[in-house]
Order: C-alpha cells, then sequence, then structure tokens
C-alpha cells in the first residue's frame, strides 16, 4: 500500500507531454497529418507572440527595408534591460542544463516496449537516450545483465543536489583580473595583432583558435553559473559508456568539467562533520594541499596535512593572495580556502559538529590493481 501511494504522489508531481497526450486524447488526433500539425504549431506560437507582446517583453517596429513584410518582432526596451543587467550572458545556450527539478529515473526493460527511460523529462517525448551512450563504432551493443546494480546507481547519482558557490561566483567577479582566475575578459595579444591587420603564421593561428576555445568555455561555464546563482537545488543527469563509465550529460557546468566549473560547484545538502572526527578534517585538509600542488600532492598524506597546519594563517586569510598566486589549482584551492575558514570559525562555537558542503575529490587507488587484472 505505502509503495502504491508513493507511486501515485510521484506521478502526481512529475506531469509529462505523454500524461497531457493521454488525457487530452481526442483534441490531439485532431491533428495526426503534417498540415494540421503546422496550423497548431503556428497557433501555439501565435499565442505566444501574443502572451509576450502582452507582457512588454517583444513589440513589434515598422520593416523599412522589406515592403513585403511591413512589420517585424524586436525585443522590447523592457526584455533588453532585463538582458543587458546580468552580469554575464551565455554565447551559446546549450540544450542540456542542470535540472532544477529530479531527473526521470531509468527502470530495467522486460522487453523494449516497456523500456523506462530516465534523465531529462523529455527524454521519450522528443528525443531516445538510453541509460547507454550509444556507440555506432561497437559491433555488438552492450547489455546490462539482470543482476547488475547499475540503474540504482545512475539514479541515484542523478539525484544528487547541487547549488552554486556563491563564495567562490562572487570572488571570481572581484579578482577575477588580479589573480587571473579565468579568461573571462582576457585579450590574447595576437588578437590586437590581427586588429592591425597583420597575419598570422599557422602555429600564431593555433595558439589563438586554442585560447578562443579555452576562453569560450570559460565564459559559458560562468554565464550559466550566473543564472543558476540564486537557485537552491539543481541536478546533473549523469549516463554510462559501453565500458560502464559515468558521464554527466548537461553540458560546461558539471563536476567533471574544467576546474572552474568543479569550483563553482557544491552539495546542496550539508553534511556533519562532528569536530572530534580528526579523520574527515585531515581529509578536508589533504584535499586543500592537493589543489595547492607544487609537488605537495605527491608527498605523504601526513605531509600535507602539516603543510595545511604550517600555513593555518595565511589560509584562513587567504585574499591576500600569498598562497593564490602559487596554487596550481587557483579555483578550487579558494573554494578550499573559504571551507576550512568555516571550520576554523566554528571550531570555539557550541555545536558538537561543523556542515560542508564541499564536494572533496580524490583520485582511485586501485589502478594498479585494475591493470594487473586485466593482464590475469
Amino acid at each position: 500500500l505505502y509503495v502504491n501511494e508513493k507511486k501515485k504522489k510521484e506521478d502526481k508531481n512529475n506531469y509529462y507531454l505523454s500524461n497531457w497526450k493521454i488525457e487530452n486524447n481526442d483534441f490531439v488526433q485532431c491533428f495526426d497529418n503534417e498540415n494540421d500539425k503546422n496550423i497548431l504549431n503556428l497557433s501555439l506560437g501565435a499565442l505566444c507572440v501574443d502572451w509576450l507582446r502582452d507582457s512588454d517583453l517583444l513589440e513589434f517596429d515598422n520593416n523599412r527595408i522589406d515592403e513585403t513584410n511591413p512589420q517585424y518582432i524586436k525585443p522590447s526596451k523592457k526584455l533588453y534591460k532585463l538582458i543587458t543587467n546580468r552580469k554575464n550572458i551565455p554565447l551559446n545556450i546549450p540544450d542540456r542544463l542542470p535540472m532544477i527539478v529530479k531527473p526521470k529515473k531509468y527502470e530495467r526493460a522486460i522487453n523494449k516496449k516497456n523500456e523506462k527511460l530516465g534523465g531529462y523529462l523529455l527524454n521519450n517525448e522528443l528525443f531516445q537516450e538510453e541509460i547507454i551512450i550509444y556507440n555506432n563504432r561497437l559491433n555488438i551493443n552492450t547489455e546490462i545483465s539482470e543482476n547488475n546494480i547499475i540503474f540504482d546507481t545512475i539514479n541515484n547519482m542523478s539525484n544528487v543536489g547541487y547549488r552554486i558557490n556563491k563564495d567562490v561566483y562572487n570572488f571570481i567577479i572581484d579578482n577575477n583580473d588580479k589573480f587571473n582566475l579565468t579568461l573571462i575578459n582576457y585579450k590574447h595579444p595576437l588578437e590586437d595583432k590581427l586588429e592591425i591587420n597583420k597575419k598570422l603564421n599557422k602555429r600564431e593561428m593555433l595558439e589563438l583558435i586554442s585560447f578562443k576555445s579555452k576562453r569560450f568555455v570559460d565564459e559559458n561555464i560562468f554565464a550559466i553559473a550566473d543564472i543558476f546563482e540564486n537557485v537552491d537545488e539543481f541536478y546533473i543527469p549523469v549516463r554510462i559508456d559501453y565500458r560502464g563509465r559515468i558521464y554527466c550529460s548537461n553540458s560546461y557546468l558539471n563536476y567533471q568539467g574544467t576546474e572552474l566549473a568543479k569550483s563553482l560547484l557544491i552539495f546542496s545538502k550539508g553534511e556533519k562533520i562532528y569536530k572530534t572526527d580528526s579523520n574527515s578534517i585531515n581529509y578536508l585538509k589533504i584535499f586543500g594541499a592537493n589543489c595547492f600542488g607544487n609537488k605537495l600532492d605527491k608527498k605523504s598524506a601526513n605531509d600535507r596535512i602539516k603543510w595545511v597546519d604550517e600555513n593555518l594563517e595565511n589560509i584562513i586569510n587567504f585574499e591576500n593572495g600569498l598562497l593564490i598566486k602559487k596554487a596550481e589549482s587557483k579555483l578550487l584551492f579558494i573554494a578550499f580556502c573559504f571551507e576550512y575558514k568555516k571550520y576554523i570559525y566554528t571550531k570555539n562555537d557550541e555545536n558538537e559538529y561543523f556542515v560542508t558542503h564541499l564536494p572533496i575529490q580524490l583520485d582511485a587507488t586501485c589502478n594498479g590493481f585494475q591493470h594487473i587484472s586485466m593482464l590475469g
């Protein structure tokens, strides 16, 4: 009974296009052929334009160039102001953003007709993406055995909530140029050379193309973070490839992306770390030392913990830039400093624990065993 009630509640909360089609079957059947579908699309489009015009987001203007089309639609002053007032505007809004609702669950198929696709809500509505990422180079598609728990793994990982690390986000806005944190707003000297009509050789052209590509990624990551800045919780759906490796489905802003993307993400729900739990605190310290780099990440765990303890004052006052300028992974190190500073300031309060939202990334430790297993 509990399971049935729970399923009813979930179905009520997740209302999909397929549900609407079933409930409005008579209406949908009226637009079965292609011409009728075009009429429906045009009617809905005209209705949307009317709504946007009534909301003062669009306006009509006279077309003085093409007499055959006397009017055209353009953004209103209100919409233009809303857009230009944002700190960052995405240059290339991807069709796969983080989700503001929990992704659908992937469920094992008894047969292909009953397979339930998960992830984005429109999966199986506008497109079809199975849990395994399709690879056209394989002669035989990968199949999941009956006793495999990968469905639960994918669903659980996709249902982890995130939010923007506002401390890091605002620090980048205030100090990007000071500490060379990202390529945003940075102009490459070769761009100046091009502007004065000087030709670039092949090496210079490749260097400039590579730079622009990296800057483009940085600008889009930060622009998407700007959009999600005040979203309390969002989700990053994942899928697997034919080897079982897990990949994020959305573009740019995800925890498998660049250092900038990783530094801007924290968990929406915190975890308690008891102040007496030295093991957990040491993992936080090791993460900070790893982010600082400079061969610290190659030293023993005890040496990395010792380094954090010896540099406590500069970590708490990291805004002075002494450590930031030397850090190899500046943005992740800044994220660590913010979190460790919060921990230090809560050491003397009445609570027995410290709540952390910071994801700590650790390298895999069994790669050698994997290779030995393969050889065996």
